[in-house]
């Protein structure tokens, strides 16, 4: 019984009903007496969260709800991003696999300048005011896939990068992440995203590597001003700082989020390749010795267009001669360019002496020649 002023109700809790439940009147009426009567049922138990409400009387329970529901749709996104297919991998030669240059190593006491290419489309660059003498810098090619970004002695900088032009493709004003899976890693080692224009560089990303076999990301929104080409890697800053870091792959691609890494076809990814460079095989270079048995003109397709018009490259200890079935080698003089494109090539080469008697007989460079036309 219930006395509320001076009016009186019965209150009659129908079974499973208690104190701490919400509840709900059933049926009312009114006694003969005169007294008003409830009949009351248990509708959910009563919760802190449902007692409790903010300033605009919104219940608690009814905003953690709504947390909820907020929560398994962030998880059914990510659900989706993790199963989707895996989206366009902008860099070239991703997983290092593609090597025309065919080296094993790539030291920088071996080569002049101090920005050169190592496996296709990945430049190792150094600052020339250090000196050689004072480095000891290395890319060292993997069996299977990756490579090692090796550091022994090193100054003020050391970078191992990949370069894109944005007069093919543009990249200014989006967004793209930056992936990449280390496997060992020593000394101080980085990752850096840098733009360069009008011989200005400025570094729009960077960070440091310091666990072992990790994936790293990095989201970076591209200035959308003018900017020639970017740089995508890793460096070495420091004097001292010696050490390896050991890259398994990377992956640039278009958004703020980071899908499935997928190994490209090496056919495919040649053909890519060899829009920057090629670097022809004995025999490609094929020519018609002439009736004046001296100046002979090889004639080559390249395989693709490429960027650009590229230079000649000799490669290092490159001996050029000549191969005529069952007569031996001849000696080249001199080889030059009459024509080149980005499609062919027609060159020259100047004998030491007359090929007597080999007038109408076909002959062919046997040392690899490289066409260049990479970004520096």
């Amino acid at each position: 019984m219930v006395n509320k002023m001076d009016k009186k109700k019965q209150i009659i809790d129908l079974p499973g009903t208690r104190c701490d439940t919400l509840w709900a009147i059933v049926e009312s009426g009114r006694n003969d007496d005169g007294i008003e009567w409830e009949k009351r049922q248990r509708t959910a138990p009563k919760t802190f969260e449902s007692c409790i409400f903010d300033k605009n009387g919104i219940c608690l329970d009814t905003k953690l709800t709504a947390m909820q529901e907020q929560i398994n749709e962030a998880a059914s996104a990510i659900h989706e991003i993790n199963t989707s297919p895996s989206n366009p991998n902008l860099l070239i030669n991703p997983n290092f696999k593609i090597n025309q240059r065919g080296k094993e190593t790539y030291s920088i006491h071996d080569l002049e300048r101090s920005l050169f290419y190592t496996m296709d489309r990945w430049a190792l660059e150094y600052n020339y005011l250090d000196g050689k003498e004072n480095l000891d810098i290395s890319i060292i090619t993997a069996p299977l896939s990756g490579t090692t970004f090796l550091v022994n002695k090193a100054a003020s900088f050391v970078n191992f990068y990949q370069a894109i032009k944005m007069d093919e493709m543009d990249l200014r004003g989006k967004t793209v992440t930056f992936s990449f899976s280390i496997g060992e890693c020593s000394g101080h080692k980085g990752f850096f995203i840098q733009t360069y224009y009008n011989n200005t560089y400025n570094v729009i990303a960077e960070g440091t590597i310091t666990e072992e076999n990790k994936i790293y990301t990095c989201m970076v929104t591209i200035p959308p001003n003018n900017i020639d080409f970017i740089k995508f890697g890793f460096n070495c800053n420091g004097l001292g700082l010696q050490g390896a870091l050991n890259i398994n792959w990377a992956k640039l691609e278009l958004g703020s989020y980071t899908t499935p890494f997928i190994p490209p076809d090496p056919t495919i990814e040649l053909l890519k390749c060899q829009r920057y460079y090629i670097q022809t095989k004995s025999s490609q270079l094929i020519g018609i010795i002439p009736p004046t048995e001296k100046n002979v003109t090889l004639l080559y397709n390249f395989p693709v267009i490429m960027r650009a018009t590229p230079t000649i490259n000799i490669p290092e200890n490159t001996i050029l001669s000549f191969y005529y079935p069952m007569d031996g080698t001849f000696s080249v003089n001199d080889l030059s360019a009459i024509f080149i494109s980005n499609s062919s090539v027609a060159l020259r080469t100047y004998t030491k002496s007359p090929l007597l008697g080999q007038a109408g007989k076909t002959c062919y460079i046997e040392s690899a020649i490289g066409f260049d036309a990479e970004i520096y």
